[in-house]
């Protein structure tokens, strides 16, 4: 696993935490995925009064609380990590999450030795309820990172009714990697007792309809398929508080900033929203700038 923390030219000093565990050059936008135009109008998220929601689960362990900052600051220094931000102490150890027994006994399952560098950083970040934006490559452990917060969170939420919005949306630009994605969610999802399903293109849609009809906590999909579904009103978005845009210069590269724009518009403003990518080109950061809290 190549992970590069060198220090990165940005202005995001607004935003509550920035991880960097990689940065490129950025990707040349291509347009060749137009999609569609949604014809629901946006909510006005300033007239609304929306519901409160539980966000915050992160009980930091003794042992971290702890720790040394000369530790921690050797553990940030040396595997060249930049979190901007005032956020939680990164973790070392998988038992200092404080997870759930059944989740720690599957880490363990799996063969996990101890967290990767950026779920060492996110778990605390993400727990707190607290934005983030994570610059990760695809085998960085980036989806166990928000894959466990995003469980934690939708299950401590009221129950989903067939019909009602999901909690959870996790948007990822290909087949592939969200359906590597819901490998993920469906293992660790049924210990919290949280429905997982998957939206995609270029199978029929039928299968997709049914499962978000029948109501699931999180939804992982595509943003074209994902927004066919919200036109057509099968997809609710009202309940979603915890979003999740994976490999946004990815989306953008593939034509997907319309379709992003249209679904984060539609999903109330006062979520909380995590962003990962492997580069930090300038379309990313206007994305952030837009859709992430300060």
């Amino acid at each position: 696993m190549t992970l590069n923390y060198n220090a990165v030219p940005f202005e995001m000093n607004q935003y509550q935490t920035y991880i960097n565990s990689n940065y490129g050059n950025g990707y040349i936008p291509q347009q060749y995925n137009n999609g569609i135009i949604l014809t629901t109008p946006k909510p006005d998220w300033n007239q609304m009064i929306l519901s409160n929601f539980e966000r915050n689960f992160y009980i930091e362990s003794p042992i971290v609380q702890n720790r040394s900052m000369t530790d921690i600051q050797n553990f940030l220094t040396n595997n060249q990590i930049t979190i901007d931000g005032n956020a939680p102490r990164p973790l070392f150890n998988f038992d200092e999450a404080n997870f759930p027994e059944p989740v720690m006994e599957t880490i363990v399952q799996c063969g996990f030795q101890k967290p990767t560098l950026i779920q060492s950083c996110s778990w605390p970040i993400l727990l707190s309820g607290l934005d983030l934006i994570g610059i990760a490559l695809t085998g960085s452990g980036k989806t166990l990172a928000f894959i466990l917060p995003a469980l934690i969170h939708a299950s401590h939420q009221e129950f989903v009714k067939p019909g009602d919005s999901p909690i959870v949306l996790i948007m990822a630009p290909t087949r592939e990697l969200v359906q590597q994605i819901y490998t993920v969610a469906h293992q660790f999802g049924q210990l919290a007792q949280c429905r997982t399903t998957v939206i995609f293109g270029g199978v029929s849609k039928e299968p997709q309809r049914n499962s978000l009809l029948n109501g699931v906590e999180v939804v992982i999909g595509t943003p074209g398929r994902l927004l066919d579904f919200i036109e057509e009103g099968v997809l609710k978005l009202d309940r979603i508080t915890y979003l999740v845009l994976d490999e946004a210069d990815r989306m953008l590269d593939m034509g997907f900033e319309p379709q992003i724009r249209q679904i984060c518009e539609r999903i109330r403003s006062d979520r909380q929203t995590t962003m990962f990518s492997a580069t930090w080109p300038k379309g990313v950061r206007q994305l952030a700038n837009q859709f992430l809290s300060p």
